[in-house]
């Protein structure tokens, strides 16, 4: 795969997100379409390189950390566009953009051919479980992006700032069904693909598994927004304190993702 067009693809999102920045950012909030052309274009370029792989290779862009990061950063802006889509509020946008294009950036540094794919890469049900895991993780970050603007929007209106949270962003509901129903949907899918690897690793590795710090880290993963979830529905908790829960879980992943998966696990590697 031709590295230039990863880069060409990340050039794409930086333009997208320089415009998000400009119209949130500016004089007055602009409603300028470019934006939401440029990000388009950005999320369709990804989903037909992603595609083309597929076709080419008889497999999901999986196999490292440079490819799974690709693929979240595709199953995440994918997501968050058909959300705006939906909701036509763009201001997550000018938050949730930055995030993907550094990652973007991190998949294409540590981009790497790999031509001796293990068989596991192979088995649709791993393939299941890792998919599971980015839809999770990509759901979480909107959580952490709803969560965030919640947090900042409240502090202005506490301090009656009304600065520029509180002149450009919705209303703290509006975020905190975002971020509640983001959980949700990830808790469901990290549960899942939680117990497909757990599966799979019972089979591929016996029982070595539990001995990699990628399996504990999945579990605090789970038991943070296990606790979002539960602290809602049975303490009532809301606001700032679930919001303050929903952003410690996404550190967490990040640094699972990316600290953990690049330095600690040796299981997680398939090449």
């Amino acid at each position: 795969m031709n590295l230039t067009v990863l880069w060409i693809m990340w050039a794409t999102y930086a333009a997208a997100t320089i415009f998000y920045w400009r119209d949130f950012f500016g004089a007055e909030r602009k409603a300028n379409k470019l934006k939401i052309y440029l990000f388009s274009t950005a999320v369709a370029m990804h989903l037909a390189f992603f595609i083309f792989f597929i076709n080419q290779a008889e497999r999901l862009y999986l196999s490292n950390l440079s490819e799974a990061i690709n693929s979240f950063v595709l199953f995440t802006a994918l997501t968050y566009w058909l959300l705006e889509k939906r909701l036509q509020e763009p201001s997550m946008g000018t938050f949730i953009l930055p995030i993907l294009l550094i990652l973007l950036a991190v998949s294409n540094y540590l981009f790497a051919p790999s031509p001796q794919i293990a068989p596991v890469l192979l088995d649709y049900k791993f393939e299941i479980h890792v998919l599971c895991m980015l839809l999770a993780y990509g759901a979480f970050t909107l959580s952490f992006i709803a969560s965030l603007l919640q947090y900042l929007l409240a502090r202005e209106l506490k301090k009656l700032t009304m600065g520029v949270f509180y002149k450009r962003l919705p209303s703290l509901d509006f975020f905190e069904r975002i971020s509640n129903a983001a959980v949700d949907a990830g808790l469901l899918f990290a549960i899942l693909g939680f117990v497909l690897g757990l599966y799979g690793a019972n089979i591929v590795w016996d029982n070595l598994m539990l001995s990699d710090p990628k399996f504990s880290a999945v579990l605090i993963i789970i038991a943070t927004y296990g606790f979002h979830f539960i602290s809602r529905k049975l303490l009532g908790w809301q606001g700032d304190r679930a919001a303050i829960i929903s952003i410690i879980g996404f550190v967490w992943i990040l640094f699972s993702f990316l600290v953990i998966s690049l330095i600690f696990t040796t299981q997680h590697h398939f090449r």
